[in-house]
Order: structure tokens, then C-alpha cells, then sequence
């Protein structure tokens, strides 16, 4: 059986674990919806307005999410 200092121990290394697993997800989203929008700002600016509609904030959501489902093993549901 497993001492209390023990089980203190695991408890604090998943809690850990967790919380890095949170960081590196965030991480991953901002840095694709950074690219999301640096690609639809030169698609906006080189087609002079042809692509303003994808410009929205629900397009880039909608393209983060998009690209969250495609790598979804990284993420804890």
C-alpha cells in the first residue's frame, strides 16, 4: 500500500502532466489561429477584397476547429 507522502506525490505529477497537457493545447491553437489569420490577411490583401468574406472571426474559428479536429489525438477530451 502506498504512503500518503506517496499518493501526494502522483497526485501532484498528473496534476502536472494536466496542466502542461492544457499549455501545449493552447499553444497549438493560438499558433494555428495565428497562421489562420497571417493567411487570410495576405489572401485579403493580394486578392483586394475578394477574400474579406473569410476574413470573419467565425471563418478563423471555424478553420481552428477545423484543423483541432485534424490533430485531435493531441488533445484530451
Amino acid at each position: 500500500m502506498r504512503s500518503s507522502a506517496e499518493k501526494r506525490n502522483k497526485k501532484g505529477e498528473l496534476e502536472q502532466m494536466q496542466a502542461n497537457n492544457i499549455d501545449s493545447n493552447r499553444a497549438f491553437v493560438n499558433d494555428r489561429a495565428r497562421t489562420s489569420l497571417q493567411l487570410l490577411h495576405k489572401g485579403a490583401s493580394t486578392d483586394h477584397g475578394s477574400n474579406l468574406s473569410h476574413t470573419t472571426v467565425e471563418g478563423v474559428l471555424k478553420h481552428v476547429n477545423e484543423a483541432r479536429h485534424e490533430d485531435s489525438p493531441r488533445f484530451v477530451s
